[in-house]
């Protein structure tokens, strides 16, 4: 699992946790994210994307999980998540059409077909984000 060195002024930046097993597009995904100005953390599996977020959940602002993956699925992970930090947005990912991988969508989880472009997958994240952090701008108001 790869995890970004930051010094403590860029910890306002938002953290990402990108979970997909071909490499070459992960690297190409964070790639863009870090030139986007986002911290990106990296997982192969969807174990591993369970392990980051047990240590990082508290920074993790959203999720990009491709929905198959080996050891454990995206949809498995993101279940476990779910349980650990409730309300965590994702964007799942994957080349099959999203109701025949993932049934019932809710608002605060979204879904790009590969192949995709990268300027989409940084306005869905954008999205995401900016809803979450409209959430918490709520909660904290309530």
């Amino acid at each position: 699992m790869k995890v970004d060195r930051v010094c403590d002024w860029e910890r306002s930046k938002p953290l990402v946790l990108i979970a997909e097993d071909m490499e070459s597009l992960r690297r190409v995904w964070a790639r863009a994210l870090r030139r986007a100005g986002y911290r990106v953390m990296e997982a192969a599996d969807g174990q591993q994307a369970v392990e980051a977020v047990e240590q990082h959940g508290h920074e993790i602002a959203a999720l990009i999980l491709d929905v198959l993956m080996p050891i454990m699925s995206g949809p498995e992970a993101y279940a476990l998540v779910e349980e650990r930090c409730p309300g965590l947005p994702v964007l799942f990912v994957s080349g099959y059409v999203a109701d025949s991988v993932l049934p019932g969508l809710s608002a605060r989880i979204r879904f790009l077909k590969k192949p995709f472009k990268l300027s989409t997958l940084l306005s869905e994240l954008e999205a995401i984000v900016a809803q979450r952090d409209a959430q918490v701008d709520v909660s904290e108001t309530a």
